[in-house]
């Protein structure tokens, strides 16, 4: 196997091997895959983590297709594997089986050998003005989502920018001006990112946090819409407010200022220097 594996390439690879074998209405074992794509079993799930973002991506979302590859004693999809509840896998199996493949052309055909995730969010981090450029290349895909959260995590150190969480289970990817009104460039740009706990994620998307022009944590909201009750309330909002936010190390990869006052105007707050 190579030492740096392109999976978005191994994923075009695989398209074709699982809807055809959609069309024959059978599963794949993880040994019978791993041929096709020259790595070894247990390798396999990165070829197939870009196949199942891209069903899970499109409007209507697809059938669970990467349902197909089970291992071979236990006859279920490995740990990766979040695109269909496990309990109802043979529902997810029939609507995988009936579903018309061919009608859908392989969306990881194009991709060359120097194109992958890595390679993508790399670009990102060390240009984000090149964000337009490579949402072009990745948006009709289904991965520009996980680029973005990787390229996020990635500049922010694996660290909430709030409260300085660093619990990678516990943290998300934030957009500033929300995925369904921004612009394509900044759908996948970091600068109009910001990595936050799943908390601090779903005070910020509601507007009763923000963070200041001057990169500063602010709490609570115009509206003071958060109520404070507990000593673990005010730890994780208004004591944080006013201290410096945990930013990234490349100056270049703070968030857009632009961003943040479109965060500041849709709810309201006003002037936030």
């Amino acid at each position: 196997m190579p030492s740096r594996k392109n999976w978005l390439q191994a994923a075009g690879i695989a398209w074709p091997r699982l809807t055809a074998a959609a069309k024959a209405r059978r599963t794949l074992t993880y040994e019978e895959l791993a041929p096709y794509i020259a790595t070894n079993p247990l390798s396999v799930g990165y070829a197939l983590s870009p196949i199942q973002s891209y069903c899970m991506g499109q409007l209507p979302v697809l059938p669970p297709l990467t349902a197909l590859v089970v291992g071979k004693n236990n006859k279920l999809p490995g740990a990766g594997f979040v695109a269909w509840p496990l309990d109802d896998l043979e529902g997810g199996l029939r609507l995988v089986f009936d579903t018309d493949w061919d009608s859908i052309p392989n969306p990881f055909l194009k991709f060359t050998s120097n194109e992958d995730e890595d390679a993508f969010v790399e670009t990102l981090l060390k240009s984000p003005d090149q964000a337009f450029n490579v949402y072009v290349r990745v948006a009709s895909r289904g991965i520009a989502q996980d680029i973005f959260r990787r390229a996020v995590r990635k500049a922010y150190g694996n660290q909430c920018a709030m409260c300085g969480l660093t619990i990678q289970a516990a943290l998300e990817a934030a957009h500033i001006v929300p995925w369904h009104i921004a612009a394509p460039e900044q759908r996948i740009d970091p600068r109009n990112g910001i990595l936050l706990c799943a908390i601090h994620h779903r005070l910020f998307d509601r507007g009763e946090v923000t963070v200041s022009e001057s990169f500063r944590v602010v709490f609570p909201g115009p509206k003071k819409r958060i109520d404070v009750v507990t000593v673990v309330d005010r730890h994780a909002t208004t004591r944080l407010s006013g201290k410096a936010a945990f930013l990234p190390n490349r100056t270049t990869l703070y968030p857009s200022v632009e961003a943040l006052k479109h965060h500041h105007r849709t709810h309201k707050w006003g002037a936030v220097p």
